[in-house]
């Protein structure tokens, strides 16, 4: 092309004319004309921008128009640290097209201030997205292409306006320990209240808070009523004070000032978030409920006066907030009281940022976009023992405290994870809108109760007995969902015997054996399920255990079953059931349908009930510890079954119920851990075996003289435990030394001379301790009574009683010449006749063994005859009590007595 030839646009007219004739006429014609405007460029654009993100939580999209306010409908409600996504949508609104190139967006980032973190195409931050017909890179008239940024939310959580609660008073210094104080300030509430924990011990107790002229401070249970300055939040004395604040709301706390100093004021605080804390007050503090708020700090200082202590920098929000003098303190003198507390609630800001859009030859145009934080959610809410295993939280259902709970995402992750609390509680707070699950972890023996019960979700357990977890639930914005609950249960079991009632009064008498072979079913609630069967064994015992809680039948069946009594074989189908239910004892009567008269061989009980951990248990052997006489009255004893507490008899750290000693006794024992407690069976002196306690003793004994006594060099060491509340527990005050005992010295000797008590505590080694003031008291070994199940659950093996009680302590057994010449005769009708003839001891009681020492301890019966010396018949299955029964004789003929009865 060698030449190009142009010449400029120019405006033209279009010109036409019309021409009209017609016959005999002159014709006419006219020109008309018109011209093409002209059009003068006008270039113009504008930019909407819209803010979106995958956590958005507003169920209103956001649609570039309906987030433009800070309170618009479309704003995006997002979790800090979750991705945010800017699309701006740019329009060629002109008549003139723009080159790709040519066009600036940028955009300020929340910070119009502050260019260097700006958001441009330029800097690469923002991006074509689409839009370009034809892909010419030019943005034609009344096209509309599309840019996207991102970035990274951000927590917009501030503080919001403060509350100061002044809690100067007038109080008594001492008062009723646990008490519970209200202050309010602004529209937030509080209840305080104060404890105390033994530095030694670790034991937590309720204290008396105060509110005085510098605020409140803390009695504790070694300061009493007294001046001075010990009602303040100390750590001295051996005791750490603590004060437990509990909000209606979740605040920030800001600042303490301490209106009373004295030495030293280092403050130690936690924070964290419980359900419903300003009602579900915790009635004791505890190692595990300071664990489970979460955030913990120490504000220390050099001051020894009043001050203000700024505290939670971080701005950690909660409702639930402790106050104590540094436990931390090597050296505690820490003093001081709480005049006022400053706290704010947490308010949630609000991110706008402004995209600007510029072209040649325009005026450019902006538009604002917002976004919020999402409100935290929160989860909860209860772990309870299901004592009918029915998955329903019924009235009087109890919370599990201690139970592990862990949150886990959608996927099984775990993100969190605490103990309940002592009511069973649980609340996982602070959390983002999303998806989560639960699971909790059944503590050894526990099994999980059935999900989705009753038709009520409030009421029911929730998760699934088969993974010990929830389904995945989706938090919303704000939400407190409280109804993720869990029910667990133990086993129960059911038995235990069918007895020979030989005096036909219905009731199970101590003497009496039981019947092997009887067939027994556990049936369902309507008695026509066969569960489970079994047989008694020879001494008529039978058990069913691993047995879910809930509502059974036992059904017998005894023909044809042949028992040996009353020298002969007997058919039982010619026996009769006994009269079901006699006297008020459901432990010893009958339980099943029986006239007494009837042979009828098939039988059932009435429907029963068993609860979670429920239980029938028989006498069994037990764990034996030393017991002094202290108050020089016998040695009294506590049944299994009216036994206050428990304690770690096996000393694997599993506490059991058994037999205990009655308040005026005491334990021999040696706190070797010097916690000021005694903590298991190592610390007393005792075991499973016979004689361990009074072999323990006599080691004791460093000059050989046969006593443990201030001669000898660890006299100082031994201690008394006397459980004076029964509680099990070592309470303050009741371990203490020999001296303080006074008890002077003991003997390391010990005579075997066996006797159950009336609480079924079988009473053996025996031997004696002098008092200080000359007297003499018992000192034995008791051989407590343990169920069989907690020994076996335990890995401990005990010894039977009747193989402690073998050897030379027994005639009989087979070993002594005149034992074949000993018989029974057993008073079966009560006819002062011995009608039936006597009965060998061997087949009376099974190849038993007789004591020949006894033990004095008389008391009437219901028939008015007294019981006074006590001694022990044994055989291979059993303990049973030989005594020397004293019948009472009418005064005026001396013919009619007393008798035995059965």
């Amino acid at each position: 092309i060698q030449k190009l030839t142009v010449a400029p646009s120019q405006s033209g007219v279009y010109e036409n004319k019309a021409t009209v004739s017609a016959p005999g006429a002159v014709g006419d014609s006219d020109l008309s004309h018109y011209k093409n405007p002209v059009v003068l460029p006008d270039p113009k654009i504008d930019i909407e921008k819209t803010t979106n993100g995958p956590t958005n939580s507003n169920p209103t999209a956001p649609d570039y128009d309906n987030e433009d306010s800070p309170n618009g409908v479309g704003v995006a409600l997002l979790t800090p640290g979750s991705s945010v996504t800017w699309t701006y949508k740019v329009t060629n609104t002109g008549n003139t097209t723009f080159a790709k190139s040519a066009i600036a967006i940028v955009d300020d980032n929340g910070t119009p201030a502050n260019g260097a973190d700006d958001l441009s195409v330029a800097n690469g931050k923002i991006s074509y997205l689409s839009g370009d017909v034809g892909n010419d890179n030019l943005l034609s008239p009344n096209e509309v292409w599309l840019y996207q940024a991102t970035g990274t939310v951000q927590d917009l959580t501030t503080v919001g306006a403060a509350s100061t609660f002044d809690f100067n008073g007038s109080s008594g210094t001492d008062g009723t320990d646990g008490n519970v104080r209200t202050f309010t300030a602004g529209s937030i509430s509080v209840h305080a209240s104060a404890f105390s924990r033994d530095k030694a011990s670790g034991d937590w107790s309720k204290a008396w808070l105060g509110s005085y002229g510098g605020g409140l401070g803390v009695t504790d249970s070694g300061e009493g009523s007294g001046g001075s300055n010990k009602h303040t939040v100390d750590n001295t004395g051996g005791r750490d004070n603590y004060v437990l604040f509990e909000f209606d709301q979740n605040v920030v706390v800001d600042s303490a000032f301490l209106g009373y100093v004295v030495n030293d004021s280092d403050i130690q605080v936690w924070i964290g978030t419980r359900a419903n804390a300003y009602t579900n007050h915790d009635a004791l503090l505890s190692d595990a409920d300071l664990a489970a708020l979460g955030f913990t700090e120490l504000n220390s200082t050099t001051l020894s006066t009043t001050r203000l202590a700024d505290l939670n920098a971080g701005n950690v929000s909660g409702n639930v907030l402790v106050i104590a003098a540094d436990t931390t303190d090597t050296t505690p003198e820490d003093m001081f009281k709480i005049q006022k507390l400053t706290v704010a609630l947490s308010q949630a800001g609000v991110y706008e940022n402004k995209a600007t859009v510029t072209a040649p030859g325009t005026s450019g145009d902006s538009d604002l976009s917002h976004y919020k934080n999402s409100a935290l959610a929160s989860l909860g809410d209860r772990v309870w023992l299901d004592a009918n295993a029915n998955g329903v939280q019924d009235a009087g259902e109890a919370g599990i405290a201690g139970v592990t709970v862990k949150l886990l995402s959608a996927t099984g992750a775990l993100i969190s994870s605490q103990t309940t609390d002592g009511s069973g509680n649980y609340l996982f707070s602070n959390l983002n809108p999303g998806d989560y699950k639960v699971q909790v972890v059944a503590p050894s023996g526990y099994f999980v109760s059935p999900k989705d019960q009753g038709g009520n979700d409030a009421k029911d357990s929730d998760i699934d007995p088969a993974t010990g977890q929830t389904v995945v639930t989706t938090l919303s914005s704000g939400e407190n969902d409280l109804g993720w609950d869990a029910g667990l249960f133990k086993k129960a079991s059911v038995g235990d015997k069918v007895w020979d009632d030989m005096n036909h009064n219905n009731i199970q008498d101590s003497s009496e054996p039981g019947i092997g072979g009887i067939k027994v079913k556990l049936m369902d609630a309507s008695g026509t399920t066969v569960l489970a069967s079994t047989t008694t064994n020879s001494s008529g015992n039978y058990l069913f255990s691993n047995l879910n809680p809930g509502t059974y039948v036992l059904q017998f069946d005894k023909a044809n079953v042949q028992y040996y009594q009353y020298n002969q074989w007997n058919n039982m189908s010619n026996w009769k059931w006994a009269v079901q239910d006699t006297g008020s004892n459901d432990a010893v009567d009958s339980d099943v349908a029986g006239d007494a008269t009837a042979k009828t061989n098939i039988t059932k009980t009435d429907m029963f009930t068993l609860v979670s951990g429920q239980s029938d248990l028989t006498r069994d052997a037990g764990i034996t510890p030393i017991v002094i006489d202290l108050d020089g009255n016998g040695i009294q004893t506590v049944s299994r079954a009216n036994s206050g507490g428990t304690f770690d008899l096996f000393g694997n750290g599993s506490a059991v119920q058994s037999g205990w000693i009655a308040g005026g006794e005491g334990f021999l024992a040696v706190d070797k851990n010097g916690n000021g407690r005694i903590d298991d069976i190592g610390e007393l002196f005792g075991g499973t075996g016979k004689g361990a306690g009074f072999a323990q003793l006599a080691s004791y004994d460093s000059n050989g003289d046969g006593l443990v006594s201030a001669l000898d060099s660890a006299f100082a060491v031994l201690a008394i435990w006397r459980d004076a509340n029964g509680n099990h527990q070592t309470d303050a005050g009741e371990l203490m030394t020999l001296a303080e005992a006074g008890v002077a010295s003991l003997d390391v000797h010990h005579t075997d001379l066996p006797f159950l008590d009336r609480q079924d505590n079988v009473h053996l080694e025996r031997s004696s301790a002098t008092m200080s003031d000359g007297r003499t008291v018992d000192m034995t070994d008791v051989y407590f009574n343990i169920s069989a199940d907690d020994a076996a659950a335990a890995g401990v093996a005990l010894p039977g009683l009747a193989d402690l009680l073998r050897g030379d302590l027994l005639a009989g057994s087979g070993s002594d010449t005149g034992f074949v010449d000993l018989s029974v005769w057993r008073g079966a009708d009560g006819a002062n006749q011995n009608s039936s003839g006597p009965i060998g001891l061997a087949d009376a009681t099974g190849v038993p063994g007789l004591s020949v020492d006894s033990l004095t301890d008389p008391y009437g019966d219901a028939g008015g005859n007294q019981h006074l010396e006590h001694g022990i018949a044994a055989s291979d299955a059993t303990v049973v009590d030989l005594t020397d029964g004293h019948f009472t004789v009418a005064a005026n003929d001396g013919v009619d007595l007393g008798w035995l009865f059965g």
